[in-house]
C-alpha cells in the first residue's frame, strides 16, 4: 500500500470508528459561496493572450460539515475556485481538506490533517518556491499526530508528515512527463515541562526524499524550546544538525546541513498573530528531490471595532541545490527566491454575510540557469461571502 492509501484509511477509518462510537454527536453541515470580482496581472492570461492584465470573475461554491462527539471531531470540506477570464475559456481549481481528532484516553489523543489543490496556476498555492511553471500542479500534504503523556511533566509526540507535487508538463531533459515528487517525514519528540511557562525537548526526525530516479535523505536530532510569555503568547525554537545523503541522476553527495526553527503564537479575543521563520531541507516541489531552504512568514488577523477586521500577511523564501551551499545563506549560484505581501479588511453584516476588500503581491525571482521565467503578480480583489448556514 503506498503513502496516500495508507493515510486515506487511516482517516476514513478513523472517522468511522468514531461515529459509531457515540450516540450524542452533533452533526453540523455547512455550505457557503464566495464572490470575487478581482483585477489580476494574471501571468497566465499576459502569456496566452500578450495581454497585460484583466478583470477576473471568481465564484467559490463550498460544502462541508463538522461532526462532534465526546471524544472526536471530524471536519471535511471541499471547495471548487471558479474562473472566468475576459476573453478567454472557464478554468476551475479544486480544494480540500479532512481533519480528525480522536481522544483515546486521557492522556493519549491522535489527529490527521489532509490537504489537497489542483491549480492551474501554482502562483495560487500556499507553498512559496512551488511555482517554477505555469503548468498546473496537483498538491498534497498530511500530518498524522500521536500525543502521549506519560507523566504529569513528561510528553512524548510521534508525527509523520507527507507531501506530495505533480507538475503537469512536458519535461525536455527527460522527453517525457516530470515525475511525482514525495517527501515523507516520521519524527519523534519528547517535552519536558520545567515551570508553567517553559518546558524543553529533544526531537529526532528522519525525511525520505523522492524524485523520479532521484533519491536523497536525512537524520537529524534537534534541541527543543517552548516558552510561554502569557498564556495568550508561546514561543518555540527548534535547532540542531541534518545529515543528508542525496543520490541520482541530478545530483549526489552528502553532507551536514544545520537545521533551525522559530516559531512566535499570539492568540487571544481580538488578534492572531503566527510568526515562522528557519532553514531547513524540503522536498516534493516538483523538480528536484531534496533543496535546501530559507523562510519566513508572519499572518495577523485583528478586529479593532464590532464586525471590522484587518489580515495581513507577508511570506519570504528562497532555496537552491544542496551541492552548492549546506550553510545559512540566502543566496547561491542556482538559488532562487520570492516573496508573498498581502493584506485586506472584512466587515462581518451578520452569521451569513461578510464583505472583503483585499490585496495580493505574489513575485518569484531566479537566476536563468533555474528558470526561464520570473513570476510577478498583483491581485486587487471584493469579495462577497455567502453562508448558507
Amino acid at each position: 500500500m503506498n503513502s496516500r492509501s495508507f493515510t486515506t484509511a487511516a482517516a476514513i477509518g478513523w472517522a468511522f470508528t468514531g461515529l459509531i462510537a457515540s450516540a450524542s454527536s452533533r452533526f453540523a453541515p455547512f455550505a457557503l459561496v464566495t464572490l470575487e470580482e478581482r483585477y489580476d496581472d494574471d501571468r497566465l492570461f499576459q502569456i496566452e493572450n500578450g495581454g497585460k492584465g484583466q478583470f477576473i470573475s471568481k465564484v467559490s461554491p463550498q460544502l462541508g460539515f463538522q461532526l462532534d462527539a465526546p471524544t472526536l471531531t471530524v471536519r471535511p470540506w471541499y471547495a471548487a475556485d471558479i474562473y472566468e477570464r475576459r476573453l478567454t475559456t472557464l478554468k476551475v481549481d479544486h480544494r480540500g481538506e479532512l481533519m480528525l481528532k480522536k481522544q483515546f484516553f486521557r492522556r493519549f489523543s491522535t489527529g490527521a490533517l489532509l490537504k489537497v489543490w489542483r491549480v492551474t496556476d501554482p502562483t495560487t498555492l500556499p507553498r512559496l518556491g512551488l511555482a517554477r511553471t505555469l503548468s498546473p500542479v496537483l498538491y498534497g500534504t498530511a500530518k498524522v499526530e500521536f500525543s502521549q503523556r506519560l507523566t504529569r511533566l513528561w510528553e512524548i509526540h510521534p508525527v509523520y508528515r507527507f507531501e506530495g507535487a505533480q507538475v503537469d508538463e512536458f519535461d525536455p531533459s527527460t522527453g517525457v512527463n516530470r515525475p511525482p515528487g514525495f517527501y515523507h517525514s516520521p519524527s519523534i519528540e519528547s517535552w519536558w515541562t520545567l515551570s508553567a511557562r517553559s518546558a524543553v525537548g529533544v526531537e529526532y526526525r528522519f525525511q525520505q526524499f523522492n524524485y523520479g530516479q532521484d533519491t536523497a535523505h536525512s537524520q537529524g536530532g534537534f534541541v527543543d524550546l517552548r516558552y510561554f510569555f502569557t498564556p495568550q503568547v508561546s514561543f518555540t525554537a527548534k535547532a540542531g544538525p541534518a545529515l543528508y545523503s542525496q543520490q541520482g541522476t541530478r545530483d549526489s553527495g552528502s553532507g551536514v546541513l544545520p537545521r533551525v526553527y522559530l516559531e512566535l503564537i499570539l492568540k487571544d479575543r481580538w488578534s492572531e498573530l503566527n510568526v515562522v521563520a528557519g532553514h531547513d531541507l524540503v522536498g516534493a516541489s516538483g523538480f528536484t528531490s531534496v533543496v535546501w531552504a530559507n523562510f519566513a512568514s508572519a499572518v495577523a488577523t485583528f478586529t479593532f471595532y464590532g464586525p471590522f477586521s484587518l489580515f495581513g500577511e507577508a511570506s519570504f523564501f528562497s532555496n537552491g541545490k544542496l551541492s552548492n551551499s549546506t550553510l545559512l545563506t540566502f543566496q547561491s549560484p542556482d538559488s532562487s527566491k520570492g516573496y508573498v505581501l498581502g493584506g485586506g479588511v472584512e466587515f462581518k453584516v451578520n452569521n451569513y454575510v461578510k464583505l472583503q476588500g483585499a490585496f495580493l503581491r505574489i513575485a518569484q525571482f531566479a537566476t536563468a540557469n533555474v528558470l526561464n521565467l520570473n513570476l510577478d503578480r498583483n491581485v486587487g480583489s471584493v469579495r462577497l461571502v455567502l453562508s448558507a448556514w
